[in-house]
């Protein structure tokens, strides 16, 4: 994986604001198709975080926290509650998913003050700087 300081959260959000995002509709992929697509990427997720730490579907106070009902696209945002999100295992659980998925997805950990963007390619983008991350929450 390629990590970068990102010195501003322009850059990472720059990073989502992907061509992916928003899928287009048609006849042959329906919003319907899309809701399928993104509650399988979801649960893959889930499970995988899993395996690194507590996840729950809603705010909690464990280690991971995911929604499938807020912003329904192509970047999925996980809360972290601790410096989780930055280790390893959740990096590499979290890249391994996005590889598996048939579409180009971005996960987005929510560790406030610092905010973690991980892309399928394996380029990771990190926000540590408070009043930058702050633009954002």
């Amino acid at each position: 994986m390629t990590f970068r300081i990102a010195p501003t959260y322009d850059e990472v959000g720059c990073f989502l604001d992907r061509e992916f995002n928003y899928p287009e509709f048609s006849d042959s992929f329906t919003e319907e198709d899309f809701r399928r697509e993104y509650d399988a990427a979801f649960d893959a997720l889930a499970e995988e975080l899993s395996s690194v730490g507590s996840v729950s579907d809603g705010f909690s106070d464990g280690d991971f926290s995911m929604s499938r009902y807020v912003d329904l696209n192509r970047n999925i945002t996980v809360v972290a509650y601790s410096d989780i999100a930055t280790s390893p295992e959740a990096l590499r659980a979290s890249h391994a998913v996005l590889q598996s998925l048939p579409e180009e997805y971005v996960l987005s950990f929510d560790a406030h003050p610092t905010y973690v963007c991980v892309r399928r390619d394996g380029t990771v983008r990190l926000c540590e700087n408070p009043s930058a991350c702050d633009l954002y929450f």
